[in-house]
């Protein structure tokens, strides 16, 4: 009896276990997040990230998470246009403009009863202008939310760059 009851219950553990799909949310960012700014013409974002490879972007106690590049960079691509949307002051003139994204890193870290996100992305301008940008997440509320969070943050940082900015405005 007691070697039955060890065997289904370590096969109950065993089924916790393993690798699942995560294919993460858009994180609602607060109003205050990013400010305003002038856009001048049509702006378009793109997900120029080709590679659905599944990869593991958290692992810890026998639990791990995985997605691909192409759909997190999909959820940026979302959550970009709704920033855009919301915080784009559309003047007259302008040409087509476009941000192109492509996430290359994402991976969420389990320290001490909190979660470690970092994502690194590669922004691509209509103007020929391509350059990375690396954020980091923290938070006590799980992987989920840390994952997402940090997708979030990456859009942030993208309306707060200075070369976005410009770009967006001329």
């Amino acid at each position: 009896m007691f070697f039955r009851l060890t065997v289904v219950s370590l096969l109950l553990f065993l089924v916790g276990c393993g690798t699942k799909q995560f294919d993460p949310p858009i994180f609602p960012l607060a109003e205050s997040k990013i400010t305003d700014f002038p856009v001048s013409g049509n702006v378009s974002v793109k997900n120029i990230q080709e590679s659905q490879e599944p990869t593991i972007i958290h692992s810890y106690s026998g639990i791990k998470l995985q997605s691909d590049y192409q759909k997190i960079t999909q959820t940026m691509v979302e959550q970009a246009r709704l920033e855009l949307e919301r915080h784009g002051e559309i003047k007259q003139g302008g040409g087509e403009k476009s941000i192109s994204l492509k996430v290359t890193h994402l991976n969420s870290n389990y320290i001490a009863f909190f979660w470690k996100g970092t994502m690194t992305y590669t922004t691509l301008l209509g103007n020929g202008e391509q350059f990375d940008i690396t954020v980091n997440h923290s938070t006590g509320a799980g992987v989920a939310q840390d994952l997402s969070g940090s997708i979030a943050d990456g859009v942030v940082a993208l309306f707060k760059d200075e070369r976005v900015r410009k770009y967006l405005a001329e």
